[in-house]
């Protein structure tokens, strides 16, 4: 005996020892592989969300779905991260718009132009 300890209490703290190692390196560790940083963060800061990214569907680029995904779950991953068209859309075009801008060049190359002669 060490201390007074009993073999099961060493078991004990070893098993402890190797779920905290576990948890502070293996969820950040799997949340970087599945391409999640935020998630891998909050596991990084100790917070239970760390453990959420670890269990969720990796990016589509990431390197856990690259080389452990197959057809079916690339699939999925695929169709869950693409983008919303609605957000990569650009802007409606106003020629009203494009008319005021270019007199506000104009005005604003005038001023320019006086402040470069001025002494």
């Amino acid at each position: 005996m060490v201390f007074g300890a009993t073999l099961g209490a060493h078991i004990l703290g070893v098993l402890i020892a190797l779920v905290i190692f576990a948890w502070l390196i293996g969820v950040p560790l799997a949340c970087a592989l599945k391409g999640k940083w935020w998630f891998m963060l909050f596991a990084l800061l100790g917070g239970w969300l760390g453990l959420v990214g670890a269990i969720r569907l990796a990016k589509p680029d990431s390197y856990w779905a690259r080389h452990w995904y197959g057809d079916e779950k690339m699939a999925t991953t695929e169709q869950r991260f693409a983008p919303d068209p609605a957000l990569s859309e650009p802007a409606p075009h106003h020629p009203e718009d494009s008319e005021q801008s270019d007199d506000d060049d104009v005005a604003l190359q005038d001023k320019l132009t006086r402040l470069s002669r001025s002494p």
